[in-house]
């Protein structure tokens, strides 16, 4: 029992960092077991052709040609991740994943006819285009899509239209944040550093070779980014407090900027 992501912003509409944080971990480490370390626990030596360390109680013995073999066996494509997929335990409040209706294994569709089907707004060109089979970039776009979302409330390619420039990740949160606290001031909590806004971007590419390869190699880099941002040290001011000085610094530019268009505008009028 839970609530899926999707019917959570639709409720909360936005979510403060250490929230994103925590759901970003839970969803990251999923897919990052789906495409890589599944095999893990799947794997059987006789089955698989693997050695064994008999001195060792028969312990598998991996080589790295093994290694790259088992999980192209074994890795899974979800195929189909977006809001309505993820729910958080109500036991726990961990993020769990739903539904492997599209999913493949290996060469295995659990649906041979329906590769290249999914969801709006969170499946790839190359998978809209049927250019390319789906295999885990195209869930790693679908991942950036879903980060996006739960970054600003919506997806960033609502009606697949990819000649739309992607919207500002910091500008869609303080619209959210001001609709949800209407008066109010925007708080350093609810900014998105840009290290992470890097991340999404990335998973966003339009060419799948500019993607991470898969999720595992997408919850690495986005560890070892939130490890040094938690820890850095700047002048005195730790690396996170430095980047959101920083962040609303530039969204205050902004503001002048749309003020001063806004009274050019009015003069001209005049």
């Amino acid at each position: 029992k839970g609530d899926s992501i999707y019917d959570i912003l639709a409720t909360e509409k936005i979510l403060p960092f250490n929230e994103i944080v925590a759901m970003f971990r839970d969803i990251l480490g999923t897919m990052a077991y789906l495409h890589v370390d599944i095999y893990k626990d799947l794997m059987n030596a006789e089955d698989d052709n693997l050695q064994t360390d008999l001195k060792h109680g028969g312990q598998i013995i991996l080589r790295q040609a093994d290694t790259a073999r088992l999980i192209s066996k074994y890795g899974i494509v979800h195929n189909d991740i977006h809001s309505k997929q993820f729910i958080r335990n109500h036991y726990n409040g961990k993020y769990v994943l739903l539904d492997f209706g599209l999913a493949i294994q290996g060469k295995n569709a659990v649906r041979r006819t329906h590769l290249n089907a999914g969801t709006p707004g969170y499946s790839a060109p190359e998978k809209i285009s049927g250019n390319a089979a789906p295999d885990t970039r195209t869930d790693v776009f679908a991942l950036g899509a879903l980060m996006f979302e739960c970054l600003t409330g919506d997806v960033p390619f609502p009606d697949d239209n990819f000649k739309e420039k992607i919207a500002s990740i910091d500008e869609r949160r303080s619209a959210a944040f001001k609709a949800k606290y209407p008066g109010k001031a925007l708080t350093p909590d609810y900014l998105c550093p840009k290290w992470l806004s890097d991340i999404v971007l990335k998973c966003l590419s339009f060419e799948p070779g500019k993607r991470y390869l898969n999720a595992k190699a997408l919850l690495t880099d986005f560890e070892a980014r939130l490890n040094d941002y938690i820890t850095r040290k700047e002048d005195g001011v730790s690396g996170r407090d430095n980047d959101i000085i920083n962040r609303q610094s530039r969204l205050l530019e902004s503001k002048d900027r749309r003020i001063a268009s806004q009274q050019e505008l009015i003069s001209d009028n005049e």
